[in-house]
């Protein structure tokens, strides 16, 4: 599907739909995504250590090459494919019941939920196939297919909408609060990045 399809779909399924809304959220994905050349965690990694770098993450995480960071804004780890998959079978389905919980909390079942969800979505007759993808083959897809929505869905499950909106002043000063939910560790370069791009985005969504 083509990116800027995507991009439209995704602000309009998550109501991402105020001047204000679409600055942030561009701003935080393109320093997530260098602009959108990353959409996967280690596109920027030479084509010579590639071989390395999927030898490290498979064998010195539990979670494997396959989870790595993926979308504009990541998912990463095979628990949050499952939420992520998860949510989009539940905004899919929402009269089905559906048991969600977020990536960010501790408690384990992500599998079994998910499986939960997929089993009441084929009893129902509900077409889940894409969402099914997204767990069976990881980063790659999710790149491709859902990278904006990864985004959109991480900017609604942490509340990034009402953050915003409570924004005073709506300035590149308040950037920082957002970013502390994107990527809370990143450093004082990355920070300023950030607002670099904010202030690009004002320029152009009016």
């Amino acid at each position: 599907m083509d990116s800027v399809v995507q991009l439209n779909e995704t602000l309009n399924k998550y109501n991402i739909n105020t001047t204000e809304r679409i600055r942030h959220f561009l701003a935080q994905c393109m320093k997530e995504t260098g602009r959108g050349a990353c959409r996967t965690e280690g596109d920027y990694i030479h084509w010579a250590s590639l071989a390395a770098y999927q030898s490290y993450y498979d064998n010195n995480t539990k979670y494997g090459y396959k989870y790595r960071g993926a979308g504009y804004i990541q998912i990463t780890w095979d628990y949050a494919y499952l939420a992520f998959a998860t949510y989009l079978i539940k905004k899919e389905c929402p009269n089905l019941g559906i048991d969600w919980k977020s990536p960010a909390n501790t408690n384990l079942g992500f599998k079994e939920r998910y499986e939960a969800a997929v089993e009441k979505a084929e009893n129902a007759q509900i077409n889940i196939a894409m969402y099914k993808k997204i767990v069976d083959e990881g980063a790659d897809y999710v790149a491709e297919y859902f990278g904006w929505e990864a985004a959109g869905y991480f900017w609604e499950v942490n509340n990034l909408n009402n953050i915003v909106d409570g924004l005073v002043p709506a300035d590149r000063d308040e950037v920082d609060r957002v970013t502390d939910k994107v990527n809370y560790y990143t450093g004082k370069g990355s920070r300023e990045d950030r607002k670099n791009y904010y202030d690009e985005t004002v320029d152009v969504i009016k």
